[in-house]
This record gives structure tokens, C-alpha cells and sequence, in this order.
């Protein structure tokens, strides 16, 4: 298609985030929390985080990164707008028995990161889960 319909290619995470008008809705965030099963350096090659961050970073909104696991090369998102990383596995364990629990194990981080993201803005901001 490249070769005879001068197509371009373009990351997915893009035409996701043009579809939805991330551009516009972003600079009326405060803080974009996103998130994948794994973090690690192939996320820094055009993962679905890494183009949430880099996107944020434009407008100076602060993005968090929740995942299911953090592995080596994380941090390098530092550098495409992700400012805070979490993961949501709460003790050493199978890939079977986190999968079982992805639901409480999500539920218990995500109150945690809010809990704490009301203490820092001195606002109590109700949770709906």
C-alpha cells in the first residue's frame, strides 16, 4: 500500500488517540492516568503509555502509568511525559493467580494512587468504582 497508494504508516496508539480528540481533551485534564498489562523498554517504542505520555507532555499534564508489572527500561518513559509508575501486583506471584485477581488487584492500586492524590491536593475527590 506504501509502495502503490502512497499509504503512511502511522502507530496505532495515534490513530486511537486522533479518533478520540486526545489533543482537546487533554488540556482540560488536571492528570492522565493509563496503563498496560506490562511496562518495560518495548513500551518505549510506541505503546499505547508512551503515546499518552507524549501527548500530555505537550500541554504539561502529568500522566501516571498503572500496570500489571513493571520490568527493566520503565523508567525510560520518564523521558515521553510519564512522571509516576505503579504496579498493581501486591506480593510476589504467578502470572495465573494475578490474572485471577486483576480485578481486586486494580480496585485496591487504583484507591491507593487516589487516596494519596487527595492528600497531596488537600481535596477530598470521591471514587467511583
Amino acid at each position: 500500500m506504501i509502495a502503490f497508494l502512497q499509504a503512511k504508516l502511522k502507530p496505532g496508539i495515534d490513530i486511537i488517540l486522533d479518533l478520540i480528540d486526545f489533543e482537546n481533551e487533554v488540556k482540560k485534564a488536571d492528570l492522565v492516568i493509563t496503563g498496560e498489562g506490562k511496562t518495560d523498554i518495548q513500551t518505549s517504542y510506541g505503546k499505547a503509555p508512551m503515546g499518552v505520555g507524549l501527548r500530555a507532555k505537550k500541554h504539561g499534564v502529568p500522566v501516571i502509568c498503572i500496570s500489571g508489572s513493571l520490568d527493566q527500561g520503565h523508567e525510560n518513559l520518564e523521558k515521553h511525559g510519564i512522571c509516576a509508575f505503579f504496579s498493581i501486583m501486591d506480593k510476589p506471584q504467578s502470572l495465573e493467580v494475578a490474572i485471577e485477581n486483576t480485578d481486586r488487584l486494580m480496585e485496591e492500586t487504583v484507591k491507593t494512587l487516589w487516596n494519596y492524590i487527595s492528600y497531596l491536593t488537600g481535596k477530598y475527590i470521591p471514587l467511583l468504582l
